[in-house]
């Protein structure tokens, strides 16, 4: 499977919660994405895909995938990165192993401006900001 391309816009305009986790997962952590159960006890099932955390393996996947129901792409995501300042510091902590970040804590408009390499984003939110502004770095956008 590969990773979805996002603009610039999809990023900027997402809340923080599960969609921009799946993101920060995908595309900061190299979590990968495989095709979700076909079957469940039901009989025949349609499934989208699933992230699963670098290192594990489609069958170990597979196994601790629940055996009935729709299961969402962000089933095995528990951070809430772009929620939760200590779990931002994580993506700080990934993305500085390539680029140099700083932060500016309240910029006169009550917002934190988080830059990484040469992109930045200023929120109230500082875990969306770490988050949006890694995205931005990392996908080069």
């Amino acid at each position: 499977m590969t990773q979805t391309a996002l603009t610039r816009e999809q990023v900027l305009s997402v809340e923080p919660g599960t969609d921009l986790n799946v993101m920060v997962a995908e595309h900061i952590f190299g979590w990968r994405r495989i095709s979700g159960p076909t079957h469940d006890y039901d009989g025949t099932v349609e499934q989208g895909e699933v992230l699963v955390p670098l290192g594990m393996s489609d069958a170990h996947a597979y196994a601790m995938m629940p055996p009935r129901g729709s299961i969402p792409i962000s089933y095995f995501i528990n951070r809430n990165w772009s929620e939760d300042i200590y779990r931002a510091w994580m993506v700080i902590k990934q993305v500085e192993k390539e680029w140099a970040w700083e932060m500016k804590m309240y910029n006169g408009a009550g917002e934190v401006d988080v830059r990484i390499g040469r992109k930045d984003y200023s929120s109230e939110n500082v875990s969306e900001a770490i988050c949006k502004a890694a995205l931005l770095a990392v996908l080069d956008i």
